[in-house]
């Protein structure tokens, strides 16, 4: 069963009535093997059923979620520190407002003399001479 055309030649397949063809001595293999051999295949019993599968499946995700979650470099530890920067930014800030009034404060006492005659009476209870001090007593 096989014909010539221009230096090819044609072969009925054993497996199947279909052609392959011989063509300067390779073989080109159609995809009839392919479908027979997955065919093949799909008449097998699987090896593993369908809620093996779903188990192994569920035991690979559970434990990917749980490398993220629990190693050294993980989820948690990336959420903790993001924590701690914002407790550091939030301190920063605070120091630095803190910071920029005592500036002020320095200013005034350098170069304002009111404010340096306010401070002096009221924190060292200092008096100018001559002046006398009456303290009030509160009843309760």
């Amino acid at each position: 069963m096989t014909k010539s055309r221009n230096s090819e030649v044609y072969q009925h397949s054993p497996v199947s009535n279909q052609l392959y063809t011989y063509k300067s001595g390779r073989i080109l293999l159609p995809l009839f093997v392919f479908f027979t051999i997955m065919s093949m295949q799909l008449n097998k019993k699987p090896v593993i059923d369908r809620r093996a599968k779903i188990k192994i499946i569920l035991i690979v995700f559970l434990m990917c979620i749980a490398f993220l979650l629990l190693n050294n470099n993980g989820m948690i530890k990336l959420f903790q520190a993001k924590h701690e920067n914002r407790v550091l930014i939030e301190k920063k800030e605070s120091l630095e407002a803190k910071k920029n009034e005592l500036l002020e404060e320095k200013d005034k006492l350098q170069n304002d003399k009111k404010y340096i005659e306010k401070t002096a009476r009221e924190q060292y209870n200092m008096v100018k001479p001559g002046e006398k001090v009456y303290k009030v007593i509160e009843e309760e």
